[in-house]
């Protein structure tokens, strides 16, 4: 019997050679189920990417001709998580990096610019990188608000003297897609303290590295697509099951996952 591996298919037999075939049952939240479908393991993105999720997936030994999961290895596919969490859906990856691709473009004119105060959409995804940028020091406040610039008290940190003290209105289902993300820049002698940040991923190529690449790229060396950090105010940002985290704070935790952009 093949070992099991979290999140994988189980391991084939050693000295085999391919993976069994397998019956795959599709069945979604609301209860509804596909017909079973042959294929190798290999072929199951294909197969789900397409539907959306939720979705769970059950993998049946073909031979079986009972529609029901037979967990022996090494045909049953299985997760820590649930299905939903696995967020294999391509469209929505694919449009997150266009929308973050545009959120680089924006900041790089910004600080050309020389704005103090800029704003990018609201999106979970922009939220998490800006505060990771707040977090290294590149972005001076993050601050969640509308069409226009917040009340100066809410960038400052503390109200200032003649100024009165004003609420940020709350997030509703009313104004949600109006909400912006306002991000405080820095600049240190006439120079921005950001720099120029730049996407890896592409929306036609997302790039994933492991910990024994990502240690060499922290080491400066280069890992598949993604170049090795060379200086020390570089730094790397990566998607993982943790949140987004630089590439250093990835190492110590022993994490790998998407790499999204890079500060120069």
């Amino acid at each position: 019997m093949g070992e099991k591996v979290p999140g994988t298919w189980t391991r084939p037999r050693p000295g085999s050679l391919v993976y069994p075939k397998i019956s795959i049952l599709i069945a979604s939240s609301v209860g509804a189920t596909t017909p079973a479908v042959s294929c190798f393991p290999r072929q199951l993105q294909s197969i789900v990417v397409p539907l959306g999720h939720p979705f769970c997936v059950f993998g049946i030994p073909v031979h079986s001709s009972s529609p029901k999961i037979d967990q022996s290895p090494p045909f049953f596919f299985f997760s820590e998580r649930p299905p939903v969490e696995l967020n294999c859906c391509r469209r929505e990856i694919k449009m997150s990096l266009v929308n973050l691709s545009a959120v680089c473009s924006h900041l790089n004119n910004a600080t050309k610019a020389r704005l103090a105060l800029t704003s990018i959409p609201n999106s979970n995804l922009h939220l998490k990188l800006s505060l990771a940028l707040q977090n290294s020091g590149y972005l001076s406040s993050v601050v969640r608000g509308g069409p226009t610039p917040p009340p100066a008290h809410s960038i400052l940190g503390y109200p200032a003297a003649n100024d009165e003290v004003e609420g940020i209105e709350p997030i509703t289902r009313d104004n949600v897609a109006s909400r912006r993300l306002w991000l405080g820049l820095k600049y240190w002698q006439n120079e921005s303290v950001l720099g120029k940040i730049q996407m890896v991923s592409k929306p036609t190529r997302r790039v994933n590295i492991d910990v024994e690449g990502l240690r060499r790229v922290v080491r400066g060396e280069a890992s598949g697509f993604v170049a090795g950090i060379r200086s020390p105010g570089e730094s790397l940002y990566l998607s993982t099951d943790r949140g987004i985290l630089e590439a250093r704070e990835c190492v110590e935790k022993k994490l790998g996952g998407l790499v999204l952009c890079r500060v120069l």
